[in-house]
């Protein structure tokens, strides 16, 4: 275990050196959320489960989570409203009721994403928008998610993430999850626009073990310089309906 935190100790200062590193999508969705929000917004938080994570961008609108799981909502003490709801089947509003619809790493475990992205289409209001954070299915980390062994996969995720066991993993599917097939899905749906901003950083994936965090970073540099966003890490889009 100590060879492991030193390797960590190291890989993340090595990773610091590089430009990438600092370009994270990822902290940008709350303050994203917010700047398509105003004051007495409707806001659907999909998979909101315990908390929201937007909720001091948006404190002047009414954020309503909606998550599969009543218990998890049941936690849930930043929003006005919870909803239990299968976001794939039906979110539970009524059509054109909603200004902004958002989601942080759900699409990725869902198995039909086109059927959320309708579903997110149907309650938007006209100019409303539509805001997804989630995995890059290209990615390494995606794919060897992908390729492991569920039981393996979950055991990697316990060692590497002691939170894990207490949040829960859930199976990922990375259905439409790459910038052109999320955009294209979209627009098939009849939203107007989507924008697309990524991030290439993912070595923390493997800090356990310098050699690999060293590949990885190397890797992320070189695509990030090519700006080959279809393998990037994360995938952050705005859709506008």
């Amino acid at each position: 275990m100590q060879i492991i935190e030193q390797n960590t100790k190291i890989s993340e200062a090595l990773a610091k050196k590089f430009p990438h590193y600092h370009a994270n999508v990822g902290d940008k969705y709350p303050e994203v959320v917010g700047s398509h929000s105003r004051p007495g917004s409707v806001i659907i938080d999909v998979g909101g489960g315990r908390s929201c994570a937007f909720v001091q961008q948006c404190n002047n609108s009414k954020i309503i989570a909606v998550d599969i799981s009543a218990g998890e909502l049941a936690l849930n003490q930043d929003v006005q409203d919870r909803r239990v709801g299968d976001v794939t089947k039906y979110i539970p509003v009524g059509d054109r009721s909603v200004d902004v619809v958002a989601s942080r790493f759900v699409a990725e475990h869902l198995r039909r994403t086109d059927l959320f992205i309708r579903e997110a289409y149907r309650v938007l209001r006209p100019g409303g928008f539509f805001i997804t954070l989630f995995p890059n299915k290209r990615a390494p980390f995606s794919v060897i998610n992908r390729v492991l062994p569920k039981k393996v996969g979950l055991q990697i995720a316990y060692a590497l993430k002691p939170t894990a066991k207490e949040i829960g993993v859930f199976p990922a599917f990375y259905h439409l999850c790459s910038p052109d097939q999320f955009r294209k899905a979209c627009l098939a749906s009849g939203f107007s626009n989507v924008k697309v901003e990524v991030d290439y950083f993912q070595s923390s994936y493997f800090y356990f073990c310098l050699p690999l965090a060293a590949v990885s970073l190397c890797y992320e540099w070189m695509v990030s310089k090519l700006a080959l966003e279809e393998l990037s890490s994360l995938v952050l889009a705005v859709a506008t309906r």
